[in-house]
């Protein structure tokens, strides 16, 4: 299995990797601390999930969602919306890109992150 992480905060990144090696130590986690970098790794790498911050600077995630939904015709990797809030007005505008599969809210603990995750992810 392989997961592209998004994420602009390191620190969060690294806490995301740390909770996959305990989860399955064979997950492959690819990371991108910006869209563009995020598009680099898509052109290369077709992963089975992507968690998308959707507080990044200069393009968020719902800007990264409407680029990807222009450049591809058929997506199908699940997309999970990460962010400490969401107003209803950001949901709406994803639901309107009709790509995301679940909206998480980050968890301020390890744990609550890790459980998250693995609810997630065992369902592939």
């Amino acid at each position: 299995m392989t997961i592209l992480c998004i994420d602009d905060d390191c620190d969060d990144q690294e806490i995301f990797k740390d909770c996959l090696a305990l989860i399955d130590p064979s997950i492959k986690l690819l990371v991108a601390l910006t869209a563009d970098e995020a598009f680099e790794v898509l052109k290369h790498n077709t992963p089975d999930y992507i968690f998308l911050d959707d507080g990044m600077p200069k393009m968020t995630g719902r800007d990264f969602l409407a680029e990807l939904k222009d450049q591809r015709e058929k997506i199908d990797i699940p997309i999970i919306v990460c962010s400490t809030e969401l107003s209803s007005y950001a949901r709406r505008d994803y639901e309107q890109l009709n790509l995301v599969q679940k909206f998480l809210r980050k968890p301020n603990t390890f744990d609550g992150l890790y459980e998250a995750i693995r609810e997630i992810i065992k369902k592939k």
